[in-house]
C-alpha cells in the first residue's frame, strides 16, 4: 500500500469507520471500495469507537475490546459503540442520556435568552416549526411528534389560538376531528424564532467537526432505533 493510503485524510479515515460501524458492508467489500487495507478498515473503525466511549464516559477510559472472530478464523470486527458502555451505565453522569437531557436543557435555555424582550415557550417553537414543515395536524398526530402529553398539547393549542399562532378547524370529512394549521402570525414568529435557535446550535457546535457532529447523530439516531423509536422519531425527515 503507498504512504498516501497509509496515513490516510481524516475524511478518508472518518467515511471508512462510520461505513465499517453501520455494518451493512463487510470488512472487505469496504476496503475494496475505498483502496485501503482490512487492517486499516478494522483499525480506523477501532479509533472511532475509542473516541465516541471516551467521550461518553469522560471519567474513565477501557481498553479496547479483540476483534471478535468467527469458527473460520477470520476477524468480523469491533463491537459497537453500546457495548463499550454498557456496563457503565450504572453511573448517571457516565450515561450518553444524561448527557443528552443537559444539552437539551442548555440549549432550550440560551434559546430562551436569545428572543428576549420576547418571552417565548419552547413548546411553541415545537409545534410552530412542525406546522411550518408539515401543514395542518390534528391533536393526536401533534401530540406523537411533539413527544408531549395529549392533554397538555390541547391546553397548549388553546393558548395559541388565542395568541394568534394557530389556527383550528373541524375535517370536512369528519366533524369529530380538528386540524391544526399554522396562521401568518405564527409563521412570522416562527420565522423570528428559526435565526436564534441557529444562532444557538452554532455556538454548540463551535470547534466541533462536522464529521464528528456526524458520528455523534449516528450513535444517538442508532440508539433511539434500538429502542424502536425510529419510525415516530423520523417522521419530519
Amino acid at each position: 500500500m503507498n504512504r498516501a493510503h497509509e496515513k490516510g485524510s481524516s475524511s478518508l479515515k472518518s467515511q471508512v469507520a462510520i461505513a465499517a460501524i453501520k455494518g451493512t458492508h463487510s470488512i472487505a467489500e469496504i476496503a475494496r471500495k475505498h483502496k485501503v487495507s482490512e487492517n486499516d478498515v478494522m483499525l480506523w473503525q477501532r479509533h472511532l469507537l475509542k473516541g465516541a466511549s471516551q467521550a461518553f464516559a469522560p471519567q474513565k477510559n477501557h481498553p479496547i475490546k479483540k476483534p471478535i472472530k468467527h469458527e473460520s478464523g477470520k476477524r468480523s470486527g469491533y463491537p459497537n459503540a453500546a457495548g463499550f458502555s454498557a456496563r457503565r451505565l450504572h453511573s448517571l453522569t457516565q450515561n450518553v442520556v444524561y448527557w443528552a437531557r443537559i444539552l437539551e436543557v442548555l440549549y432550550n435555555q440560551k434559546f430562551v435568552a436569545g428572543m428576549r424582550p420576547m418571552r417565548t415557550a419552547i413548546s411553541n417553537w415545537r409545534i410552530l416549526t412542525l406546522l411550518h414543515k408539515l401543514g395542518p395536524l390534528t391533536v393526536g398526530e401533534i401530540a406523537e411528534s411533539t413527544h408531549i402529553d395529549r392533554t397538555v398539547v390541547c391546553r397548549l393549542l388553546d393558548r395559541m389560538t388565542k395568541q394568534g399562532l394557530i389556527a383550528r378547524k373541524l375535517r370536512t370529512d369528519d366533524r369529530r376531528v380538528s386540524e391544526t394549521r399554522i396562521t401568518p402570525k405564527g409563521r412570522k414568529v416562527f420565522h423570528k424564532m428559526k435565526p436564534i435557535r441557529e444562532k444557538v446550535y452554532l455556538h454548540a457546535t463551535d470547534g466541533i467537526d462536522a464529521k464528528d457532529l456526524e458520528f455523534a447523530c449516528y450513535v444517538i439516531t442508532k440508539m433511539i432505533d434500538n429502542l424502536g423509536g425510529n419510525e415516530l422519531l423520523f417522521r419530519m425527515r
